[in-house]
């Protein structure tokens, strides 16, 4: 079987510079560690990954410059990663999950209006009536699988870290993603990484499908009480 036919995960690594997002990816993908990397190329990454017996391909962006430029909504997945030794990376989190939030949020306006469009055409109303909105359109920022990763935790033993981990689960718990820390040095803390990410996702479309199915069963039942 082809990597081409597994289930695609797109997943956006987010992050400052000199934070060391390209070093986690490629540890992931190739499982090598360069200290020093050229910060100024974007890289696209793909790799064949199991989770739980089941084979995905994921798709991996690792971007460069201000992520405002990028269409985030077309990624299913996010990481935003920062130093433990650099404050500032830290403090920038809340921006990364602003542009994932307001980027999804633009895509499901537009896909809940044009369903509603395609409703009101299909069903032949008059230009006066109305097509109640979808209740699974509603997006939340915990519909999101976001992940944030504190970096380079294999120096806390000969430095002392500058973020600590209680801020930075409180920072996590406030905007509703899971926090996880890792060292890109060897595979082991980064594939955790991964694989938790992958797992969030696969809840998140479960919990959508959910979701949907009741919305359907209750549109379906409303109709039939006004055929009665």
């Amino acid at each position: 079987m082809s990597m081409y036919d597994y289930p695609i995960i797109r997943i956006a690594v987010l992050g400052e510079e000199s934070v060391g997002k390209s070093c986690f990816v490629r540890q992931f993908v190739y499982r090598v560690y360069h200290e020093f990397y050229d910060m100024g190329i974007e890289d696209e990454y793909r790799k064949q990954y199991d989770v739980d017996d089941v084979t995905y391909r994921l798709d991996i962006l690792d971007p460069v410059g201000d992520c405002s430029e990028y269409d985030l909504s077309k990624f299913d997945a996010f990481f935003i990663l920062f130093s433990m030794y650099y404050p500032d990376s830290f403090h920038r989190i809340e921006r990364y999950v602003n542009l994932i939030f307001e980027s999804k949020k633009h895509l499901v306006a537009l896909n809940a209006q044009q369903s509603n469009d395609n409703s009101r055409g299909s069903s032949g109303s008059s230009s006066g009536s109305t097509t109640n909105p979808n209740p699974t359109a509603v997006l939340r920022l915990e519909d999101i699988p976001i992940i944030i990763v504190g970096t380079m935790s294999d120096r806390q033993k000969t430095v002392p870290r500058m973020v600590t981990v209680a801020d930075a689960r409180r920072m996590a718990r406030e905007l509703n993603a899971k926090y996880m820390e890792c060292s890109s040095r060897g595979p082991h803390t980064v594939d955790e990484c991964f694989t938790e990410l992958v797992r969030q996702l696969i809840a998140v479309r479960r919990q959508r499908t959910e979701k949907s199915t009741v919305a359907s069963n209750n549109s379906n039942n409303r109709q039939h009480c006004l055929i009665s």
